[in-house]
């Protein structure tokens, strides 16, 4: 998987609402995407696991703007919440990798 590829999806990637709220959403989505493992074989292939504290810093984002786009992401399926804790696992949706990720031993598994 080729990160530039990824980036220039998550640029163009459908985001529906007011333009700063697609603006805050997609700054995550760039920002999760920047960061996520993108290792072929690795069990956590295109997962990152962050707070919305951190994506909070590193884009930011004031602490409720971020959660907000991040909420806007997972109803938009570009984004799974796979594990919510003190840290949350996140697994970029990346069109055409969906049996890949199903195939790989995912943290909700690990975590059981």
């Amino acid at each position: 998987m080729q990160r530039p590829r990824m980036i220039q999806w998550a640029y163009s990637a459908p985001i529906e609402g007011r333009t700063n709220s697609v603006s805050a959403a997609r700054k995550c989505l760039l920002y999760l995407v920047s960061t996520c493992n993108v290792e072929q074989g690795a069990s956590n292939y295109l997962r990152v696991w962050e707070t919305p504290k951190r994506i909070m810093k590193e884009t930011g984002l004031k602490e409720r703007t971020a959660q907000r786009a991040l909420k806007r992401l997972i109803d938009a399926g570009l984004v799974k919440r796979i594990y919510s804790g003190p840290f949350s696992c996140f697994s970029i949706q990346y069109p055409g990798t969906e049996a890949r990720r199903n195939k790989s031993v995912g943290y909700q598994a690990a975590l059981a």
